[in-house]
């Protein structure tokens, strides 16, 4: 599939895929703003639009044609990049009525690597912690990014946070009684396939 609007955009399979998710992530946090007072509601709204500004941003990332215009939609989807970690464990912990982040102090902790993060990938041209090199490949003009040290640390942070927040969404699914015990797979799964795209 390719599109073509402006001379710095192409708009091609991957673009269509992240216009999907964008769509999905704002139709799923409207349809749960009725039931925000619910237990873990509020912060899965708040993770659904996370991975909104990250579809979103890909969107374009995807279709861009030079580096300038990636390495922009990069930093922007990096809004919703950053901040899905704390917001899955956040829903996490809520949903399962365990908590590792109990006082605002820890979750003002829990911010420091995604904030500066978002300003290390914002300022990424003077420094390089971020990305070191984007360079396009291809017919669909797919960028492939050399990452610098400052990345790899919010890995390792990303996939802390992810891997605590499904401990806690199986042991919660698991002590659920049949009936609700699909419900809560249901939402692990979507969780999942959220977050696996945003971090890819």
């Amino acid at each position: 599939i390719l599109l073509q609007l402006t001379n710095l955009y192409v708009y091609t399979g991957p673009s269509i895929v992240g216009l999907i998710l964008a769509l999905i992530s704002i139709i799923m946090s409207l349809i749960l703003i009725p039931n925000r007072h619910n237990p873990g509601v509020k912060p899965l709204i708040y993770l659904y639009i996370s991975l909104f500004f990250w579809a979103f941003g890909y969107i374009f990332e995807s279709a861009a044609m030079e580096v300038p215009q990636k390495l922009f939609w990069s930093q922007f989807a990096y809004i919703g990049t950053v901040t899905t970690p704390l917001l899955l464990l956040a829903f996490a912990q809520e949903y399962s009525n365990q908590y590792i982040l109990k006082k605002p102090i820890h979750f003002i902790l829990a911010s420091i690597i995604p904030f500066l993060t978002l300003m290390f990938s914002w300022t990424n041209e003077m420094h390089h912690w971020v990305w070191v090199e984007i360079n396009i490949q291809g017919p669909m003009h797919l960028a492939t990014y050399q990452h610098g040290f400052w990345f790899w640390i919010f890995v390792l942070y990303t996939y802390i946070f992810i891997t605590v927040s499904f401990i806690l969404l199986f042991s919660t699914a698991l002590r659920l009684f049949k009936i609700y015990r699909r419900q809560a797979i249901i939402i692990i799964f979507s969780c999942l396939f959220g977050v696996v795209g945003n971090i890819m």
